[in-house]
């Protein structure tokens, strides 16, 4: 049974309140990637302005993690060679952890899996999209990118989240961890932190809802024609993420 955000009792909801209240507040930039930023243009602008942020966005696609044949050696360059989505995903993190205590090496390679499932999530997202003919795939590619903020909440505040995210995990196990130990799973805190920070209501009720598809039928689904298609889509593309970052999966065609 997958606890939704209206079945949680009074110290679920406390518990989730804290979480949200021990988070530091967003960095300016998260409400401009919840809102837009879809352009090259707009997103080169919004990073080079922030010196911290442009030197974590370089320092982060230069690691061993992108294995580029040469250096990426500016924010236009990184936009230009990774596209949108993925650099959207590098600056999230960065914002993230500007405002985040640097925790412990178990919480901070948890937080880097976490993260390059939402980097892999949102760039598929935007390619399933735009193959699907949706409207404005960048939505639902902002969305995928979201869609793993309650694990890093979680990751940082909760005792002994960071182990549930090692090489080899699945997102049932997860989630079941989740409802067990904390009461609640990572889309409702998630939700609840997205609301907290005052993100765009159709970001925070995405977080919220984004593990239905994993505990019900379609047709006890709450969603119906697009707006079910799009959410199944953000679902989708992030089992893709979790397979990059949890599995190995180095090949799309995998």
């Amino acid at each position: 049974k997958l606890k939704r955000t209206e079945d949680l009792g009074k110290d679920e909801q406390e518990r989730v309140a804290a979480v949200c209240a021990q988070m530091a507040d967003p960095h300016p930039i998260q409400a401009k990637l919840a809102g837009g930023l879809d352009s090259p243009e707009e997103l080169m602008d919004a990073v080079v302005t922030d010196a911290g942020l442009t030197a974590s966005v370089l320092k982060t696609v230069n690691s061993a993690a992108f294995a580029l044949a040469s250096p990426i050696t500016s924010v236009q360059h990184a936009v230009t060679f990774l596209g949108v989505a993925v650099v959207k995903g590098i600056v999230a993190q960065a914002a993230m952890a500007e405002r985040s205590q640097e925790g412990t090496a178990e919480q901070q390679a948890a937080l880097t899996r976490i993260w390059k499932s939402a980097c892999a999530a949102s760039a598929v997202a935007q390619a399933l999209a735009q193959e699907l003919s949706i409207a404005r795939p960048s939505i639902v590619a902002t969305k995928s990118l979201f869609a793993n903020l309650g694990d890093v909440a979680g990751t940082l505040h909760v005792d002994g989240a960071a182990a549930w995210y090692g090489s080899e995990s699945y997102l049932v196990d997860r989630s079941g961890l989740q409802q067990n130990v904390f009461g609640a799973t990572s889309a409702t805190l998630g939700g609840a932190l997205a609301e907290a920070w005052g993100l765009p209501n159709d970001i925070a009720e995405s977080i919220d809802t984004g593990l239905f598809v994993l505990a019900m039928p379609p047709t006890q689904h709450p969603l119906v024609g697009d707006q079910l298609r799009e959410h199944v889509l953000v679902y989708l593309a992030g089992r893709v993420g979790d397979r990059v970052a949890y599995h190995g999966l180095k090949d799309i065609a995998d």
